[in-house]
């Protein structure tokens, strides 16, 4: 019997011991939770009268990364279209203006070919006709009668203003149609129905001084239209040139506006969405262990 009862009394001293031991430990709990919430409430008080922290969610942040990285250079932009029209379009993301800009650059190349190819042609064939019907020996003869001299260099008359090359150059087959000093070696020459073989040095042509005294030349004139129509040709060849240099000029400065244009505006996006996001921070404690930490996103749309 004195067993049972000793072990009775040790069971009723421990659960005595327990349900103190318990109670102290509530005490203790409540105590702790009352004062940590006196205090988080000081602290969140403080943070709601502070100012907002502007910031991003997750999303938010992945598009302004992706709006960074999808800025461009206009110096690139630039320096594209000034090396082929067009790609500075095409880098900055259109798909019309570049083909635009590349034909206008294709059509110009194309059209210098052909008509720097037809100047060619021409040239060849009026340098030819020059051979076939103007004569150096026949304009060193009239020299010979008119002035006593076979070299023009060594005549000082006002008419004689230009010297004969010695090669056939390009000055060569100009002057020999576009002065009169030269009419006389055109081999259909006349003045006042006489042709140079009719003159001799006691009778020698007059001086072309005026129209009255230059002779007429149908080859002169047919060679003259010729060889314009040659310079015609070099002439547009060399526009297209010009049309080039302008093509890309046109691009390159446009594809730096465009660039330019773009970045503002996606500046002025990602203001605007920096703007709308609002996040602020915060501590709760729910319970007398543990705090928790908050952040509050709200963004405006």
């Amino acid at each position: 019997m004195m067993k049972k009862r000793d072990l009775f009394i040790f069971v009723v001293i421990c659960a005595i011991l327990t349900s103190q031991s318990m109670a102290v430990e509530l005490t203790q709990s409540l105590f702790g939770q009352a004062q940590q919430r006196l205090h988080y409430s000081t602290v969140i008080s403080e943070q709601e009268n502070a100012p907002f922290l502007t910031t991003t969610d997750e999303s938010a942040s992945s598009k302004i990364d992706d709006k960074r990285e999808t800025s461009k250079s206009p110096a690139k932009a630039f320096l594209l279209s000034m090396v082929l029209p067009g790609a500075g379009q095409y880098y900055a993301g259109s798909r019309i203006k570049p083909f635009a800009y590349l034909g206008v650059e294709v059509a110009s190349w194309v059209f210098y070919s052909k008509w720097q190819s037809e100047g060619n042609t021409k040239t060849d064939e009026f340098e030819q006709f020059n051979r076939d019907h103007w004569s150096e020996e026949d304009y060193t003869l009239n020299l010979l009668w008119t002035y006593g001299e076979t070299d023009d260099e060594n005549i000082t008359a006002s008419e004689m203003s230009h010297h004969l090359p010695d090669t056939r150059t390009q000055q060569y087959y100009e002057m020999t149609g576009k002065y009169d000093q030269f009419s006389w070696g055109w081999d259909d020459a006349q003045l006042n129905g006489r042709t140079l073989d009719t003159y001799n040095i006691g009778d020698p042509p007059p001086r072309t001084v005026t129209p009255e005294t230059t002779p007429i030349s149908l080859n002169r004139n047919k060679y003259e239209k010729m060889r314009k129509d040659a310079d015609d040709h070099y002439t547009r060849a060399t526009r297209m040139i010009y049309v080039s240099m302008l093509n890309h000029l046109v691009s390159a400065f446009e594809a730096f506006i465009i660039v330019k244009k773009q970045n503002k505006a996606q500046e002025s996006t990602l203001s605007a969405l920096l703007e709308r996001t609002d996040l602020r921070a915060s501590l709760r404690s729910y319970n007398a262990v543990v705090d928790t930490p908050f952040m509050t996103l709200s963004y405006n749309f």
